[in-house]
């Protein structure tokens, strides 16, 4: 087969023809004038299209000189004839009725409104996942904030009711102490007794200003505020109940005391009459003396709960046992 002849097999239509491109290589322009001639209804060369089919199968477009050298390389390599089909080049928007190009726009249209409203959309589902994210974020700060506040409270009135309970029990030990004591030796007894409340004054007040001073940067005034108010209180009443013991007289000088002889047997008819009274209504003799037994302790308690009445606080206190921390749960709770 000569090098420079290329067999070329033209169709269109229902038309076949065969040809041949003489060249080395075969030039494009001379192929575009063989279909012009051979097809008139083709002509010009703008209003029609060239293709083949690979040794694949594939339709190929012949457009320029390097393709249609490129497919006589590998036609001449196979020595098979290039079999080159001419389509003409219809538009399709000409093949198209108007109602279906009207019917194209508008679902154009709409999904580009549609594309626009998803985009804004995700916007705003981002907007809301991160304002959603940081809501629950200062919720459980919220939380743990007041979580925390809440076991510094609980604490706080734990100490409290803890440092009461210590006071009243030191008193205890002190007027047991001091009743224990030989009659012979009241003033040594009363100056080391006020030595000793000294000294736990002294350590007490350390312990508040440690207290006071470790907590200051704290935000709850109000616990704080309670607190000491609670501890000038006991202290105060702590003191005056000292002082009371300390000048006291003895039970022996008070019952020989001629003149207030007439006063002891008057209050002692008046106690007789009462026990008469109580043991006739069934009730309890014990009830006479709980007041001045709980003096210290319903005197505290009315420091702490002002609002609490003095009934209250003794049935409290002695249903549990003179148990101050306990009677305070019972007079605070629901």
């Amino acid at each position: 087969m000569d090098a420079t002849r290329l067999p070329v097999k033209l169709s269109c239509a229902d038309e076949t023809h065969r040809a041949a491109l003489i060249g080395d290589p075969p030039s494009f322009d001379a192929l575009c004038a063989l279909v012009a001639a051979t097809f008139p209804q083709a002509a010009p060369p703008a209003s029609f299209a060239l293709v083949y089919t690979d040794d694949e199968g594939d339709l190929v477009t012949l457009a320029s000189a390097l393709e249609l050298a490129e497919a006589r390389r590998v036609f001449q390599a196979q020595g098979r004839t290039l079999h080159v089909r001419v389509l003409p080049r219809v538009a399709a928007k000409d093949q198209l009725p108007p109602a279906v190009l009207l019917a194209v726009d508008e679902l154009s249209s709409t999904l580009a409104r549609l594309a626009s409203g998803t985009r804004e959309s995700l916007a705003q589902s981002a907007f809301l996942e991160r304002s959603r994210a940081s809501v629950a974020y200062s919720a459980k700060q919220t939380c743990e904030f007041f979580e925390s506040a809440r076991k510094e409270i609980a604490q706080r009135l734990r100490d409290v009711h803890a440092r009461i309970a210590g006071e009243i029990e030191r008193r205890r030990s002190s007027a047991a102490a001091m009743d224990a004591a030989p009659a012979a030796e009241p003033e040594d007894v009363g100056v080391e007794m006020e030595t000793r409340h000294s000294e736990q004054r002294s350590g007490e007040r350390e312990e508040e200003q440690a207290a006071v001073s470790g907590d200051s940067d704290d935000d709850d005034d109000e616990v704080t505020a309670t607190e000491t108010q609670a501890m000038e209180a006991v202290e105060e009443i702590a003191v005056g109940l000292r002082q009371q013991d300390q000048h006291q007289p003895p039970h022996e000088e008070e019952m020989m005391d001629e003149s207030d002889a007439e006063t002891v047997a008057c209050s002692s008819s008046d106690e007789d009459d009462d026990d008469d009274d109580e043991a006739a209504n069934g009730s309890d003799v014990e009830w006479a003396v709980v007041p001045d037994v709980w003096n210290a302790e319903v005197t505290l308690v009315r420091t702490i709960l002002p609002h609490v009445h003095v009934d209250d606080c003794v049935a409290a206190l002695r249903q549990h046992g003179g148990n101050l921390e306990a009677a305070i749960n019972e007079l605070t709770g629901p």
